[in-house]
């Protein structure tokens, strides 16, 4: 599976929401998922001269799954928080934190994956937690045959 580029993508995908000062940490973690045959979607793939806002809302109506990447500045911003409670209230919400970060609230209730410090090499034990989540959200399972990097 590859990033998904095109607008009308019939298969179950995820959707990565992030701060944009956080983008190397959606790179890595993208590339992650990509290896273990997802399908990622994220705000890289908005074409020039397209309505970025527009297009954005539309893929995390139909993404099957929006992981979440909590960070101090991504708990800050109103589009994130938007992007997270969508996400909960269609079902498709899977968070993590890669900071030490409170989520509290509304938001603050559900079970957040801790992926602080996590890389290929070192790994975390929560990871696995956070593939079970995409599958069960995605409604299927990844290449078994994919070591899987914790």
């Amino acid at each position: 599976m590859s990033t998904i580029e095109g607008h009308n993508h019939p298969e179950p995908f995820i959707f990565i929401a992030y701060h944009s000062s956080e983008r190397s940490y959606a790179t890595h973690l993208r590339k992650q998922l990509e290896s273990l045959g997802f399908s990622v979607w994220w705000d890289q793939n908005v074409r020039s001269g397209e309505e970025w806002n527009e297009e954005i809302s539309r893929k995390l109506r139909e993404a099957s799954c929006v992981v979440v990447l909590w960070s101090q500045r991504a708990y800050a911003s109103d589009w994130i928080k938007h992007e997270a409670s969508t996400a909960k209230a269609l079902e498709k919400y899977a968070p993590c934190k890669i900071e030490n970060v409170d989520v509290v609230g509304p938001l603050g209730r559900f079970q957040v994956r801790s992926l602080v410090g996590w890389d290929e090499s070192s790994g975390t034990a929560e990871f696995p937690g956070l593939i079970e989540s995409i599958e069960g959200l995605l409604g299927k399972s990844r290449n078994k045959d994919v070591t899987l990097a914790t």
